[in-house]
């Protein structure tokens, strides 16, 4: 029985996000097994919104939603300590650096077993670095750490995280229920007829936006039109691209849509052009919705595709590669199709929510019985 844990999760949302259907899918899919789920979203007050927020009243979770202005840590702490004692949980699950760090010093706070997930690290800059340092430091000291690739295992180890405390667990997944192709095409905006390529996700540099436009010089233009679903700092760079390459009048940039793993079936192929990952999201939405997909050979993404077995991999970084699946993809559609229908198989087998809300219990319990 799982009536005896109280969860709540904490997180700093983005507008949309891999963490953020994770979160949601782990505490829709808890309160559904009869337990209390709770999510502390932490926001900044200016113009900040997320899908999250509405998707988790819709399932009944509780959330408290905590406004604060940019790098206010100390305000957000103090909200955390009061949002535990009045829930009460008996475990705290974080999420992204910003949940990780304040999450463990509240749960000190308030003596509460406490378990982090390491959704993925992406370098960058130096205050980036700097971030995710302090994640990784605090994941050391957590009751449970819940890694979803091996590469961030093996990571989550060289730092000292203790391989006892340590689980590699893929993430689980809950299909979008199944929506018309032409209504999916009209959502957003390009044509009924004709090859759709398909790319979703947070416009940033590690999801190799880049290298997707950058790939589509080895199509023909006339014989496809590209939509992109999302948005973040990359956006302008890749719409700047996609112009300077002749390609504006077939390159649709949608912007961040709310449910767009729904809208898969508009897509002939799923791109996926990231440079590191963990088990993304999006992926397992275009599997479980029949769309071939092709996809750059980094983080669980090969384990997922079993070597290509249920997609064509290509190595990271190289848009000729890239480009050049794409368009066999869309050349050989009965081949592609025969392999998306394996691979839907898969999905539905492999990452079920319930197997998967299994052995994240079983890192909860592990997580209380340390915290005794």
């Amino acid at each position: 029985m799982t009536q005896d844990i109280r969860v709540l999760h904490l997180i700093a949302p983005a507008p949309f996000g891999g963490a953020e259907s994770v979160v949601r899918m782990l505490a829709a899919g808890q309160q559904d097994r009869g337990r209390l789920a709770g999510v502390v979203a932490l926001l900044a007050v200016e113009n900040s919104e997320s899908d999250l927020i509405p998707a988790l009243h819709d399932a009944g979770v509780t959330v408290k939603i905590v406004r604060t202005r940019p790098r206010a840590y100390r305000a957000q702490y103090s909200e955390i300590v009061t949002a535990i004692k009045d829930f009460g949980p008996t475990v705290v699950h974080c999420h992204g650096y910003r949940g990780i760090v304040l999450g463990l010093l509240a749960s000190r706070k308030t003596k509460t077993p406490v378990v982090g997930t390491a959704h993925g690290y992406s370098g960058g800059g130096w205050k980036n670095r700097f971030y995710e340092g302090l994640d990784q430091r605090s994941l050391r000291y957590m009751g449970g750490v819940i890694a979803v690739s091996r590469a961030i295992e093996e990571r989550l180890l060289q730092v000292g995280v203790p391989r006892d405390v340590l689980h590699l667990l893929p993430n689980g997944f809950a299909p979008s229920p199944a929506k018309d192709r032409a209504f999916c095409r009209s959502v957003l905006g390009v044509p009924q007829k004709g090859k759709v390529i398909g790319w979703v996700g947070r416009m940033s540099e590690e999801k190799g936006v880049d290298i997707f436009i950058d790939a589509l010089r080895e199509l023909d233009p006339s014989e496809f039109h590209a939509v992109l679903v999302g948005d973040g700092p990359e956006r302008s760079s890749a719409e700047r691209l996609a112009k300077e390459m002749g390609l504006a009048d077939r390159v649709t940039f949608c912007g961040a849509l709310a449910g767009a793993g729904a809208l898969m079936p508009a897509f002939d192929v799923f791109v996926l052009s990231s440079r590191t990952e963990g088990t993304p999201i999006a992926l397992l939405e275009a599997m479980a919705n029949l769309v071939p997909t092709v996809s750059t050979s980094v983080g669980e993404v090969p384990t997922v595709l079993d070597g290509g077995k249920y997609g064509v991999l290509v190595p990271a970084l190289d848009p000729g590669s890239l480009g050049e699946a794409i368009k066999t993809v869309l050349d050989e559609p009965d081949l592609a199709l025969e392999r998306s229908a394996l691979a839907q198989q898969h999905v539905e087998k492999t990452y079920s929510v319930d197997g998967w809300l299994d052995r994240v219990d079983r890192v909860y319990r592990e997580a209380i019985e340390r915290g005794r």
